[in-house]
């Protein structure tokens, strides 16, 4: 789970950082230390926004809560076992109310979280860690013999949106579709004025289908708003889908306002 500005966390065992396979090529090998890099960043970053609160505290608190040593990462790390868990830091204004309804919307695409009360002003959680390792690290085994395993990472992105059309509360706190439907034609007229003159008929029959997208029958869903690689957890050995993290700016709207995540899915960099 990729921490950001929001949110710290801790998995409650000193080797939890190394995967459980190997990951051998060159090009992996400077993936994981950009991930590093990045990590180093946000935790710093985390307590310079947080302060009083410093990290000798929280490691105490995971500590305490988990009954182990700790070691301190803000991306979730590649776990060895399905029991071991990972403590997690927020703030007030990214406290997790509505990872539990994700929870219900999504199921097992979504680690388990449970409150455990507060720290000062950070909120503490603990959740289970849902495995595998980010598609940015595994792209490489994925793509192997001619993507044999992306099918099943495809496969299971099909049904992580199949079970929010189908578990989605129906009682959940909404945004009308009047004032989502004000938002999106606001800003998709700001882009519409803004990009070269190609793309503007392309905006101004998007916003002439905004209308359906919004109405009665077409259902209001939480979406996650950053399906990137970083994000999205798998196995190596199957390509099956482990579980999605960063769920903090999660909003409510129309089914399948996260769709552009397909070009995670089906997308390869090439240098041509």
């Amino acid at each position: 789970m990729v921490g950001g500005d929001c949110d710290f966390k801790f998995a409650s065992h000193l080797d939890l950082a190394i995967p459980k396979h190997p990951l051998p090529s060159t090009t992996t090998n400077v993936m994981e230390a950009n991930l590093a890099k990045l990590s180093e960043y946000q935790i710093s970053n985390f307590f310079e926004k947080n302060a009083p609160a410093t990290q000798r505290e929280c490691d105490l608190e995971a500590v305490r809560i988990t009954g182990t040593s700790v070691h301190t990462t803000s991306l979730h790390t590649v776990l060895n076992s399905d029991e071991t868990r990972v403590v997690q830091f927020r703030t007030g204004y990214a406290a997790l109310d509505m990872e539990f309804l994700i929870e219900q919307a999504y199921g097992r695409f979504t680690p388990h979280h449970e409150s455990v009360g507060k720290l000062g002003q950070l909120h503490v959680y603990t959740m289970l860690n849902v495995g595998g390792v980010s598609m940015y690290l595994a792209r490489d085994a994925l793509n192997q013999n001619n993507f044999s395993l992306r099918k099943y990472t495809v496969q299971d992105f099909a049904r992580f949106f199949a079970s929010t059309w189908n578990n989605t509360p129906k009682r959940m706190p909404c945004p009308s579709r009047a004032s989502l439907l004000d938002e999106y034609s606001s800003e998709f007229s700001q882009l519409q004025a803004g990009l070269p003159e190609r793309f503007r008929l392309t905006l101004a029959n998007l916003i002439s289908m905004l209308p359906s997208l919004l109405a009665a029958n077409w259902p209001l869903v939480p979406n996650h708003t950053d399906l990137l690689e970083n994000n999205i957890y798998v196995s190596m050995e199957t390509g099956h889908i482990m579980g999605i993290c960063d769920w903090k700016d999660t909003t409510i709207g129309p089914f399948g306002m996260s769709l552009g995540g397909l070009e995670t899915m089906f997308g390869t960099e090439t240098m041509s």
